[in-house]
């Protein structure tokens, strides 16, 4: 079995019939999006934004629908940190651009 790429899914007219580049505003999958895009880069504690169980589904499918390279940054809670995103072949490093920055140590 073949898994669509990003690029793939987010084609108007191939396959994967087009995603949009962000959730559907409202979803639970918006909220985590709007908290992780606000602070690409850092850290960010998503108790308040999703305190459901299902935070773990909601995770994948940034990472599988929308490219976003996500990753948990603390194993009692749920901090996680945008580190990237990828855009066709293209990847944008948000934590190499907030070291050059100096917001990050």
């Amino acid at each position: 079995m073949r898994v669509l790429t990003v690029s793939e899914l987010k084609k108007p007219n191939g396959r994967g019939g087009g995603r949009a580049d962000y959730p559907q505003e409202g979803s639970a999958a918006y909220k985590v999006w709007q908290a992780l895009k606000a602070n690409a880069g850092h850290a960010v504690s998503l108790k308040d934004v999703s305190p459901s169980s299902n935070l773990g589904n909601v995770i994948e499918r940034l990472q599988s629908y929308y490219g976003l390279d996500i990753r948990r940054v603390s194993n009692s809670g749920k901090t996680y940190v945008l580190a990237g995103e990828w855009v066709g072949a293209h990847y944008t490093d948000y934590c190499a651009a907030a070291f050059k920055a100096g917001e990050r140590k």
